[in-house]
């Protein structure tokens, strides 16, 4: 906002131009099955609702926090105006299981006064920052160690995606990706790790054998 400030001559300089950021903490992880069944237990059913969509669709969480039910068809979400709308040059089209259109079935009739599909508990559109807080108090009720943020569910919904065999160009369209290239850097990332680290750890337990005191 401030290098567009200097732009359009409104200030002379930017008077953050020298700060220096700290390195932003990796988001390249997914939030493991036990966490996310605890938070979502533990959640309000408006977080609990929003919460489910975002693990069973892959959407990305903006795109849930301004739907509107105008959005809504019978067996998917059509946003036209959206992130990679400049680049794919079509609407977004977020599909959704059975699981989900019955979840939207049941929403419709208690948000009649909101044109939102996922509103918090006061009626208004969720946003980044009323979620991640709400996450933030859920994590330390529950005392849970790993982190908490709302797009490893996106991240999840990916990894599982993948480790059940359907390839990168499906993945990619489900999620609204351009191409296949976030797909295969980032998540085959994840999937590749995760897998061989359960590997690893069965064959380091059956090299050692069991022990009577284990």
């Amino acid at each position: 906002m401030l290098n567009w400030g200097v732009e359009q001559q409104v200030l002379a300089k930017n008077p953050l131009a020298a700060m220096k950021l700290g390195r932003p903490e990796s988001r390249a992880d997914f939030m493991s099955e036990t966490t996310y069944l605890k938070v979502r237990r533990a959640a309000s059913p408006e977080l609990r609702c929003l919460l489910c969509a975002l693990r069973r669709t892959g959407a990305r969480p903006c795109e849930l926090y301004q739907l509107k039910w105008e959005n809504v068809r019978a067996d998917s979400f059509f946003i036209r105006d959206h992130k990679t709308q400049g680049i794919t040059g079509r609407p977004r089209t977020i599909y959704l299981c059975k699981f989900m259109q019955r979840l939207i079935e049941l929403l419709q009739p208690h948000r009649a006064n909101s044109e939102y599909v996922f509103v918090d508990p006061a009626g208004r559109p969720w946003n980044g920052n009323k979620v991640q807080k709400r996450l933030n108090l859920l994590r330390k009720k529950l005392k849970i160690q790993e982190r908490v943020y709302v797009y490893a569910l996106r991240h999840a919904f990916a990894a599982h995606a993948l480790s059940e065999g359907h390839n990168t160009a499906t993945v990619a369209e489900l999620m609204g990706h351009a191409d296949t290239t976030m797909v295969s850097r980032v998540y085959g990332h994840l999937r590749e790790q995760r897998e061989h680290l359960s590997k690893s750890i069965n064959q380091i337990n059956r090299r050692r054998g069991p022990r009577r005191n284990a």
